[in-house]
């Protein structure tokens, strides 16, 4: 698939109805809404802002929408969207054929896993789908059709060496992880927008010839060798056989003559932000370690299966174990400029999860003596080290560093992803309430939410003038965090305690010192994290300093299975991204402006 590329200020004749995005120039990120690119990184002028936001107000439209008017809706978000995503630069360097190895791996092992996650994924949309009638069917028909789709890349990497059962063992990479959940978080909220998150990836299947012709570049130019390119490639034919391109337009069909505008706002925007995080998972090709893990398994897999025969059958994106702390996450995500010893260690010991080689690199000392296991007995108490995820995260020294209006974009987007977190926590904390058979800590989980009532609110004192909430698309990564949050607490209450015992073990008593510092560099910053600051003090005087160690002496009655510290971890690596999601989208001005969205 070759991406259009546009010139600055190039405007198409009519734009369509959509929320603005980002365009990639020359390492600088556009404004961009439809295919009208806006400055070189600054914000769009207030006026055109508002006129944007006019555009996506569908109570401007009428608040029951006739089925037809949210087809052409969706499909001129679904249009914008996908112009977007091929503007990614990973689609030229593929066109290209420069450095595409490891890229061109990392797709086929990445995609391997999220298509492996397909049933687990997809069902929450089913389970939401109450009347149960034909949208319960049409999603479950469709969940059934993919629920083997992995297959095609798993005989694609077959064909260079590396088996099912090995490529089954090799840990995401986190972009992976995120984009799993954030899809099951989108699913969970609604069928519409289950249908319609699924539609946008399936809608390129609705342009065969363009992809097929793509998989034939990547054979002609010797790019992969034909077998394995055939292989995944089989995955187009099936897909575009099954139809599920048109499975989002059964769906709505499905929901009657009309649809309410708030209904089809959350599904439009669940959809801008799976494609936000797709845009994010290809960078992840390019710069992440996966692509390096395969080049190494292509030459021996030897020695990378599990040999725990329960463990070899969990699917790794439940599980954050080991736990690495966040500079190892970093330089494991963002691997792409590092030596080839670099990358090779990295790939070796986090993703395939092999002892370090006794050639460690320099570079990665920390790496070596940094690994965290389970004991054979283990303690609630490890779950204070899951904080080295947020302790040393590189958003932290942005904000310090960060100047200028890039300063108080970092501030202000840190504050709002924060309060979306907060907003969320009487969701989680009802789920583990409502499943914890333990009144000591159900109590505790009842005393927690009492105390974190409205706490979301003190952020929202001191956001610059003009910040919309109402409007506003949390980035996927919130998403899928919050996302995990209260699927754990609904599935597994013990995991969930494990997730609580590491977010709350990262208040710190000397946390004035951060505040102080940004100030140093940018004094409008500070004050937009003035609420923040202000929310510690209140945490402190609540005691939650204390709250970890209470939680995991009540915790420590019980056992803890490894599926249970896999994924509680998860949700650490997970508050990972949210942070890492934060430091990546909020750059410069214009990210505050692009976050604008549906609105019914």
């Amino acid at each position: 698939m070759v991406p259009r590329r546009l010139r600055q200020g190039e405007i198409a004749m009519e734009l369509r109805r959509t929320v603005p995005f980002f365009l990639d120039i020359s390492g600088k990120r556009v404004f961009r809404i439809d295919n009208l690119l806006i400055g070189n990184g600054e914000a769009p002028q207030p006026e055109l802002v508002t006129r944007i936001g006019r555009t996506l107000d569908l109570s401007l439209i009428e608040h029951d929408l006739p089925i037809e008017i949210a087809e052409t809706i969706i499909e001129e978000q679904f249009d914008a969207a996908m112009d977007y995503l091929f503007s990614h630069p990973l689609w030229e360097q593929f066109r290209s054929g420069e450095n595409i190895i490891e890229p061109l791996l990392a797709y086929l092992i990445e995609t391997r896993h999220y298509l492996a996650a397909a049933p687990a994924r997809m069902a929450p949309g089913i389970s939401c789908s109450y009347p149960d009638g034909d949208i319960t069917e049409i999603l479950a028909r469709h969940l059934l059709e993919e629920s083997n789709h992995a297959i095609y890349f798993e005989h694609a990497l077959e064909t260079l060496g590396v088996s099912a059962e090995t490529a089954r063992s090799v840990r995401p990479d986190p972009r992976t992880i995120e984009l799993i959940h954030l899809m099951r978080d989108v699913a969970t909220h609604d069928p519409l927008s289950a249908a319609v998150c699924s539609g946008l990836l399936e809608s390129t299947a609705n342009n065969r010839d363009c992809i097929l012709q793509w998989h034939d570049m990547l054979v002609q130019r010797r790019l992969l060798p034909a077998s394995t390119v055939e292989a995944f490639k089989r995955h187009v034919a099936v897909d575009y056989e099954l139809g599920h391109g048109r499975t989002w337009r059964e769906v709505l069909r499905a929901l009657g003559p009309t649809v309410h505008a708030d209904r089809l706002a959350n599904a439009l925007n669940a959809s801008t932000l799976v494609a936000e995080m797709l845009f994010r998972w290809f960078s992840a090709f390019q710069q992440g370690s996966s692509g390096m893990a395969v080049l190494l398994l292509s030459q021996d897999d030897a020695g990378a299966r599990r040999t725990d025969e329960q463990a070899a059958h969990r699917d790794r994106f439940w599980s954050g174990i080991p736990v690495w702390p966040a500079s190892v996450m970093h330089a494991t995500a963002y691997a792409a400029n590092q030596t080839f010893a670099v990358r090779a260690a990295l790939s070796s010991v986090v993703l395939l999860e092999k002892a370090p080689p006794a050639d460690v690199p320099r570079a990665l000392g920390e790496l070596a003596a940094s690994g965290w296991h389970p004991d054979v007995h283990p303690m609630p108490t490890h779950a204070r080290d899951w904080v080295r995820l947020i302790d040393g995260h590189r958003l932290w020294d942005l904000m310090l560093s960060a100047k200028g209006k890039s300063a108080v974009a970092l501030a202000t987007g840190w504050i709002v992803e924060n309060i979306f977190y907060l907003r969320a926590a009487a969701r989680h904390n009802a789920n583990v309430i409502a499943s914890c058979p333990d009144q000591r800590i159900r109590n505790w989980m009842v005393h927690h939410m009492k105390e974190e009532q409205g706490h979301a609110s003190i952020l929202e004192r001191h956001l610059p003038e003009g910040v919309n909430l109402a409007a506003w698309r949390p980035l996927p990564t919130t998403r899928s965090f919050v996302g995990a949050l209260v699927d754990a607490a609904r599935a597994d209450w013990k995991a969930y305690c494990l997730a609580q015992i590491c977010l709350q073990g990262s208040l710190r008593d000397n946390s004035d010192a951060f505040y102080e510092a940004v100030g140093k560099t940018s004094a409008r910053a500070a004050q937009i994290i003035v609420g923040m600051r202000d929310h510690d003090h209140i945490d402190r005087d609540c005691g939650h300093c204390d709250d970890a160690d209470e939680l995991a002496t009540l915790l420590s009655p019980y056992t803890l299975e490894p599926m249970t510290l896999e994924h509680g971890a998860l949700i650490g690596q997970l508050a990972w991204s949210f942070l890492d999601g934060i430091a990546d989208h909020y750059v410069h001005e214009a990210s505050v402006a692009q976050r604008i969205g549906w609105i019914g």
